[in-house]
C-alpha cells in the first residue's frame, strides 16, 4: 500500500513538472530518518486542541491563532486581550517615567 501511494506521489509530481509547474519533491522519510507520529502525537506535539479552543473563543479560525504563534500575523490588542483572559494572565502596563503599574480595568479605552 504505501508503495503503490509513493508510485501515485512520483507520477503526480512528474506529470506536474513536465506541463511546466515549478515542484520540489519530498524526501522519503528513510532518507531523512525522520520520525512518523500517530495524529494524537502530532496534536499534542503542536497543541491542537488548545489552538482550537482558543481558535473558537476569538471566533477565527485555527490557522490564524497558528499564524499568530509564528508571527505570520498580528493580533489586534484586542485578541490579545482575549487570549490573555482564556490562559489566564493579566496583562500590566508599566509607566516607564514613575514606575506605576496598571491593569485594564485601571484604564478606559480613551486613555489608551
Amino acid at each position: 500500500a504505501k508503495d503503490s501511494y509513493r508510485q501515485l506521489q512520483d507520477t503526480f509530481y512528474k506529470y506536474m513538472v513536465k506541463n511546466g509547474f515549478d515542484l520540489q519533491r519530498g524526501v522519503p522519510k528513510e532518507e531523512t530518518n525522520r520520525q512518523h507520529y500517530s495524529v494524537e502525537e502530532y496534536e499534542k506535539i503542536t497543541n491542537f486542541k488548545q489552538t482550537k479552543e482558543i481558535a473558537k473563543t476569538l471566533n477565527v479560525k485555527n490557522n490564524t491563532v497558528s499564524q499568530y504563534e509564528t508571527g505570520s500575523r498580528e493580533p489586534t490588542f484586542a485578541v490579545i486581550e482575549k487570549i490573555a483572559r482564556k490562559c489566564g494572565y493579566a496583562i500590566y502596563f508599566v509607566n516607564n517615567k514613575n514606575n506605576d503599574i496598571f491593569t485594564l480595568n485601571d484604564l478606559k479605552r480613551k486613555d489608551i
